[in-house]
């Protein structure tokens, strides 16, 4: 579609963390160099509830006026909400959780879908100008559907792999949260989407908590660590608010100026992205 009519649906409209994501948005990610190459639009819950209260990631958003667009791109997000709670039972059964330990906690989550259109381009590759910048996600897991390469994943010796497309599957990339509730047995895993010069896309469902729900490292974990407890409790919802401020201009000129609060400020980094030397 045409940019003015995007523009009309731009992310961060009456303070809602929903909508069209120019490719001005860029992030704080260090190898992300001189321009972004990719735009998405982004949506998350619209339905509210009292337990979850006021944020920028549920309630009502507006949509794009396309025929079919909200029916077919919301049903798949609540279809991938359904999904998350599954596959968070089985999360729970695998790792001997007390039945519920997480999906009770997704009543009404500040999950995330993105559409992301990565440009074809005539950039040479340049692992210091990514297309996405090395990172990990903020909730407990991600579920990926990508349509061509250029997805990597980082290993614990510090060398990318990469995470081709396979038909008929999906990719599964563990988050944050899932890391500080395991107390670092299961690691959120780093990964960066580097630039082909080709045109790409890729649709990833963030699944997470609700806003309010406490996060803390469970005993089991502890005791596998000989007591010691690697992290310390975090408010799902903040955690993430405060990552999302840092992948996003307009939320960061929105705290500077004193318009948008976060409760513990503006962290200078990630605490769970974890940092390992890269091979030569």
């Amino acid at each position: 579609m045409p940019l003015d009519y995007k523009e009309s649906y731009r992310i961060g409209a009456d303070m809602r963390h929903a909508g069209y994501v120019p490719f001005t948005e860029k992030g704080l990610y260090g190898d992300e160099g001189k321009r972004r190459r990719y735009e998405s639009f982004d949506l998350s819950l619209e339905t509210v509830s009292d337990d979850v209260g006021s944020n920028i990631f549920n309630g009502p958003l507006r949509w794009p006026d396309l025929p079919g667009f909200r029916n077919v791109v919301y049903r798949f997000f609540c279809d991938m909400i359904d999904v998350s709670r599954e596959f968070s039972t089985i999360i729970e059964i695998s790792l001997d959780m007390e039945p519920g330990a997480i999906v009770s906690k997704m009543s009404h989550p500040a999950s995330q879908l993105r559409l992301l259109h990565y440009i074809e381009n005539n950039d040479a590759l340049d692992l210091k100008d990514t297309n996405m910048g090395a990172h990990t996600d903020y909730e407990c897991f991600t579920i990926l559907y990508q349509d061509s390469p250029g997805l990597q994943a980082q290993l614990r010796n510090g060398a990318w792999i990469d995470v081709p497309p396979v038909d008929g599957a999906l990719v599964v990339n563990i988050g944050d949260m899932l890391e500080c509730l395991t107390n670092g047995y299961w690691k959120s895993n780093a990964h960066r989407v580097i630039n082909t010069g080709k045109e790409r896309y890729s649709i990833p469902f963030f699944s997470s908590l609700d806003y309010n729900s406490k996060i803390a490292p469970m005993e089991r974990f502890i005791l596998a660590s000989d007591g010691l407890r690697e992290y310390k409790e975090i408010v799902a919802g903040e955690h993430l608010l405060e990552q999302v401020t840092r992948d996003f201009s307009y939320l960061r000129k929105l705290h500077v100026s004193g318009q948008f609060e976060l409760r513990n400020g503006m962290p200078s980094e990630n605490p769970f992205q974890y940092t390992v030397k890269e091979l030569d």
